[in-house]
Parts: structure tokens; C-alpha cells; sequence
């Protein structure tokens, strides 16, 4: 377990993105591209906004999804649009690099079953935030699927607005490095929960991602013991 704690919210994402530039760069250095799975919420964007003027091989880049919600690309609820305006705009990334979660589609099991098949053999690494309640992407408490081996990506119901998503699982996440991040004192209870406390991960399915690297202000840090 790695823990960061920056001082604000803007130190925060200064660190998120210093962090996520140097391991993709680390990738691509090992294995020759590099695999980036996105997650959405309002955390990632001043992340990614700074990734976007990093020095990087964006052609050895592919972008993928942690989760979406079932609306259109344009949508403002869209993680896709999110992902888009912070940082695919902003960076010369070949649009075939982008591989978009289709939430629109009228037949979300099937949206599913065709993202998980144009998924590479590994993704090499996962920006995820921490939900107040512990979820990450959307493997919320209480569902089955963070027990998932098999099925990489599913469409599920959840108990936060839209309903519907898709979201990869922790079977599309094996031998993933992940980074999570959280920000702001609404966060503070779910990341003791996850890094400190004795549930399962059936109830914090964010405390799956306990031994990887974490990225928190103060705010959300302030209820760990010794976070450092």
C-alpha cells in the first residue's frame, strides 16, 4: 500500500497526474504501449487536464473505460464526454486510440459482451476514484460482482443516477496497477472504510485496491490513523 496526501484538492491533482504520467511512461518503456483504463465523477478532470500537457508517446497509448453511464457520448453525465473535453481535446491522441463505452445502446448486455471483446490482454493501468459508499467504477456495495472472474465488463443497475451502467470488473482489472484518488471530506469515511477497516470487500468493494497506490487530499485522508 502506497498512500499520498496532498494538502488541497489542486495538489491533489498536480500529484494524480505527476503519478499517472510517470507510470504509463514506465509501461511504455517496459512493454512498448500502454493500456489506460479512466474512471468518471468530478475528481479526474483537473487529473487529466494536466496529463494532457505532459510529454508523453500518445500514439503508444490506448484509452479505455472503467465504467459509463447509459446515456449519449454528448450527455453531460457521460464519462466519455468527461474523459473528452479534459483531456482528448486538449492531447494529440489518434481517435482510433479511444475506446469508448457505447451506454447509449438499447441493448446494454450486448454493449457489454462487444466492449469486453475489443478489451487488450492486460490493461496496464486504472485511474479509479472511491465513492462515499466504497464503490469504484460501478461495483457498488452489496453486488455480486466484486467476486466476478470471468465476465469483464456487464451492465448493472445501481442505486446512483442513471441507474444503468456499464462497468468493468475486477476480472478486466487482473494484473492492473491501479491508482485511486479522492478528494474532499464527503470521501473521508470510505477511504478509512477501504484502507483501514475489517469489512469485505462485498461491503467496501473499493478496499480491493488496498495494497495499490492511493492519491487523497487532506480532507478525505482525515480520518485515517497515520495515513503516511
Amino acid at each position: 500500500m502506497s498512500v499520498h496526501v496532498a494538502q488541497t484538492a489542486e495538489a491533489l491533482a498536480e500529484r494524480a497526474a505527476d503519478r499517472l504520467v510517470s507510470l504509463i511512461a514506465e509501461e511504455v518503456t517496459r512493454s512498448g504501449s500502454c493500456a489506460v483504463a479512466l474512471c468518471g465523477g468530478t475528481t479526474p478532470g483537473p487529473i487529466l487536464q494536466r496529463v494532457a500537457r505532459a510529454s508523453l508517446p500518445w500514439a503508444r497509448l490506448r484509452w479505455y473505460f472503467a465504467d459509463e453511464r447509459c446515456v449519449p457520448p454528448d450527455d453531460p453525465q457521460s464519462n466519455y464526454r468527461g474523459a473528452k473535453e479534459a483531456l482528448f481535446d486538449r492531447a494529440p491522441i489518434p481517435p482510433e486510440s479511444i475506446f469508448r463505452m457505447e451506454g447509449e445502446r438499447e441493448d446494454r448486455d450486448q454493449a457489454a459482451v462487444d466492449y469486453a471483446r475489443g478489451l487488450p490482454e492486460r490493461i496496464h493501468l486504472a485511474l479509479l476514484g472511491i465513492g462515499e459508499d466504497g464503490h469504484f467504477a460501478s461495483v457498488f456495495p452489496g453486488s455480486p460482482l466484486v467476486d466476478e472472474a470471468v465476465r469483464p465488463v456487464v451492465a448493472v443497475y445501481g442505486p446512483k443516477p442513471p441507474p444503468w451502467r456499464l462497468t468493468l470488473t475486477p476480472a478486466a482489472l487482473n494484473g492492473t496497477r491501479v491508482l485511486m484518488v479522492a478528494s474532499g471530506a464527503g470521501k473521508a469515511a470510505a477511504v478509512r472504510r477501504a484502507l483501514q477497516g475489517n469489512e469485505a470487500a462485498a461491503i467496501v468493494p473499493s478496499r480491493l485496491w488496498r495494497a495499490h497506490e492511493w492519491v487523497l487530499d487532506q480532507a478525505a485522508a482525515s480520518e485515517l490513523k497515520d495515513p503516511k
